[in-house]
């Protein structure tokens, strides 16, 4: 948000307004309502940190999902400790802090590491928190457990993979157009875009118009 700076002309770059005036106060109030916020969000990680990775902030979330007491963590140790020894030792944390200053914000998913040493996969967004006058002053981490996600289509995978691979080659394309037919919306989709996949690659030109995978539809 901008407005002109009465007088001199000059612009002046204000933040958005996030929440109403009305439910904070004091600067106690505007705390409070921000912790309970971040006490709330137990589904997501929510972890600041400064430009070193010593964590400065954790959230219920961050608890939950690395196993970690806020006192344990918060101004005592760095971030790294969320990653694997692998890849502290590959210098991962240092490449995703810089790639988020340099880009604005990194995201992907890692390997990441819990209290116990358990390890899982994790969906993970960074992004540079920056003072009043737009410097860096360090970074804040928003993490998710996506283990369960990965699991449920690696199982559907495993269900559908089967009843593809019997029908997908040339030589069947007619029996799979009257499989296809009475097959669920759902299921027929699978079959059309995995088979288009296998055809494709077992012929340098694309699959023939009159085909199963393409008169499907």
């Amino acid at each position: 948000m901008n407005r002109k700076d009465r007088g001199k002309g000059n612009t002046v770059h204000e933040k958005p307004r996030l929440f109403d005036s009305s439910i904070v106060g004091t600067s106690q109030e505007a705390v409070d309502f921000i912790t309970n916020i971040l006490e709330s969000s137990t589904e997501y990680s929510v972890i600041a940190k400064d430009l070193t990775g010593k964590i400065v902030l954790w959230n219920e979330g961050a608890r939950r999902l690395y196993g970690y007491e806020p006192d344990e963590v918060v101004g005592k140790v760095s971030s790294s400790i969320l990653h694997t020894p692998q890849d502290v030792k590959l210098g991962v944390p240092e490449q995703i802090m810089r790639a988020a200053l340099e880009q604005g914000k990194w995201e992907g998913t890692l390997t990441r590491q819990r209290r116990n040493g358990e390890q899982f996969t994790a969906r993970v967004v960074i992004t540079p928190r920056r003072d009043a006058a737009g410097k860096p002053m360090g970074f804040l981490l928003i993490s998710k457990d996506i283990s369960d996600e990965i699991r449920l289509t690696e199982y559907a995978r495993s269900l559908i993979a089967p009843m593809i691979e019997q029908d997908c080659c040339p030589s069947s394309f007619s029996r799979l157009r009257m499989k296809s037919r009475t097959a669920s919306p759902g299921m027929a989709w699978a079959r059309t875009v995995m088979c288009t996949s296998r055809w494709t690659s077992m012929r340098s030109s694309p699959p023939p118009r009159n085909s199963v995978c393409i008169g499907w539809f």
